[in-house]
């Protein structure tokens, strides 16, 4: 991975910044499902989440936010409260957030110890 130093002043401060070069990076492109689960992921905790912690949690832009929250409230994956002005995995969201993770531990390669392992039989 290349990492790309510059400096940026604010306020008459230098500040070092990295950049990484993304296509170099081992950073994937996340498919609209993955998207989906990880912000399902991020919705699901007691009372409820507000945008910008989905938006962190799932390292969403805003326009992305914008596309998948009204897709995922109108399919009853996601519920919104007016009053607290928060996000909440529904019931249906959980379990399509399950199956998404079970098919995700499905697809994963077994390193190659794993797979020595079993061709000894163990």
């Amino acid at each position: 991975m290349k990492i790309i130093f510059s400096c940026i002043t604010i306020h008459r401060n230098p500040i070092l910044v990295s950049v990484v070069n993304r296509r170099e990076s081992k950073m994937r492109h996340r498919s609209g499902i993955d998207i989906m689960g990880e912000i399902l992921d991020a919705a699901n905790e007691r009372g409820g989440v507000g945008k910008s912690r989905i938006m962190y949690k799932a390292f969403l832009s805003y326009a992305q936010l914008k596309e998948y929250l009204p897709a995922l409230t109108e399919s009853r994956l996601l519920r919104y409260d007016i009053d607290t002005e928060t996000f909440k995995t529904t019931q249906k969201g959980l379990r399509f957030l399950n199956t998404y993770n079970r098919i995700g531990e499905a697809m994963k390669i077994p390193s190659i110890r794993q797979q020595q392992f079993k061709m000894q039989g163990g």
